[in-house]
This record gives C-alpha cells, structure tokens and sequence, in this order.
C-alpha cells in the first residue's frame, strides 16, 4: 500500500512539474514567478499609451499592493514599471507570449496567463476586480 501511495506522489509531483513548464507565458518572465504579476501591454495607439504612462503615477499604490509589473510594448517605445525589469528583452517578449497588437495580457504569479483583453475595452478596474478574484490575491488579502 505504501509503495503505491509513493509511485503516485511521485507520479503527481512530476505531471505538476511538467505541465507547469509548459503554463508559463514565458521563459523570459521566470525571473519573476512568485513574486509579480504581471500586464503586458501591446499599443502604439498615443490614447493608451498616455493613459498607462499616467496609470503608473495615478494608480502606483494599486499596483504594488497587488504585486503587478506593467509592461507596455510599442514599436517606438518599450517599458517596464517598475525599474527592476531593466535587464529584460522587452522585444523579444512580444513574440514569446504572442501578444496581439493593441491587446493586453495578464500574467498571474504563477507565470501562467490569466486573461487577455482587448485595450479598445480596457479598464484598470476590471484588471483589478480580475486579480482580485485569483485565489492567491484572496489569500493575501486576509
């Protein structure tokens, strides 16, 4: 019976290995499994470009409490909020998690993608009701 008991432990822990090597949006983003969240955004529309630069500032306290990185990729500039992303290759990001253009993607602790959303419908409050759901927000919460 215990042997048994071992040879599925054994065999659950590397099926969880395995299919977490394959949730994680990006090889890129390893470094911050755990830690952050995280939205990448794809624009070159200047609407939404400005409206994300002024999020950072407006929304700052929003987005350290919920451990979320912004990232905002456009064809004349790319960046990264906070400045702990500085050694990341932004351009190469953009193909790696195959984002569209004018799409933003939400990238959850686990390094998997949470949700997807169209940057024409985009809200601050809807990505912050989204995060606030997750079970690993809800736990930090309390």
């Amino acid at each position: 019976m215990t042997n048994k008991f071992l040879a599925f432990w054994l065999g659950s822990v590397i099926c969880t290995v395995l299919i977490s090597q394959v949730v994680i949006a990006s090889t890129l983003l390893t470094q911050f499994q755990w830690q952050y969240r995280i939205l990448i955004v794809n624009s070159n529309d200047a609407l939404h470009l400005s409206t994300l630069d002024r999020a950072r500032e407006i929304l700052k306290e929003e987005l350290q409490v919920r451990k979320l990185l912004l990232i905002t990729l456009s064809d004349n500039k790319t960046s990264c909020s906070p400045s702990i992303c500085a050694n990341l290759d932004l351009d190469s990001l953009k193909n790696d998690v195959q984002i569209r253009p004018e799409q933003a993607i939400l990238i959850g602790l686990d390094g998997g993608i949470k949700e997807r959303y169209a940057m024409t419908e985009f809200e601050f409050d809807t990505l912050f009701g989204d995060i606030d759901l997750m079970p690993m927000r809800r736990a930090e919460m309390q």
